[in-house]
């Protein structure tokens, strides 16, 4: 979108000025997601096996079920996911997926659903298939479910999702099969 221009600070933080403003402006909220992927943003996960924090790109998404899993995670919490990484901790190989969306509390963190799948690294494995619900590192924002959102937020939502058509389009199907519940 942003071809070989490199996005300035100073437009990102534009954006969110915007936003904070209206936040209802689906507009402004699609150009910073946009810019944030020249910002070459990162996430702090904690191992839920050894406790170790470590530093991970958020950006380019590293999943082959990506698509699959920003709808489901859209369709259910009502944020368009930015990105999809798997990932293996750096010391014990315990492998997580993380589903990173733009915090809406203050536009400038990320926020995680993470999957611990638990294969990997010698020793037990504490979590095998758990999730954990991120929060903002900034402003301790957490993800709130579709039903707790206000109209104005579920109405920028549904506008958002016409830029990410495969996105729109998978939801409706999983709805319709009832894996994503309205």
């Amino acid at each position: 979108m942003w071809g070989k221009k490199k996005i300035s600070n100073e437009a990102v933080d534009t954006f969110r000025k915007q936003i904070k403003e209206d936040e209802t402006s689906t507009e402004s909220l699609f150009q910073l997601k946009s810019a944030m992927h020249q910002l070459n943003p990162t996430y702090t996960w904690k191992c839920d096996n050894c406790s170790t924090s470590q530093k991970y790109p958020v950006f380019p998404s590293t999943s082959g079920m990506e698509t699959f899993y920003k709808a489901l995670q859209t369709g259910t919490w009502g944020e368009v996911v930015d990105s999809v990484r798997e990932e293996k901790c750096k010391k014990c190989g315990a492998q997580i997926t993380s589903i990173l969306t733009l915090c809406e509390g203050c536009y400038e963190e990320y926020v995680a659903f993470i999957f611990s799948s638990g294969k990997g690294g010698g020793g037990s494995i504490k979590h095998v298939g758990s999730m954990k619900l991120g929060k903002c590192e900034k402003c301790g924002y957490r993800p709130q479910p579709k039903s707790r959102k206000e109209d104005k937020i579920l109405k920028r939502y549904e506008e958002l999702l016409e830029h990410y058509p495969e996105v729109r389009d998978l939801i409706k199907n999983l709805t319709e099969s009832g894996l994503i519940k309205e």
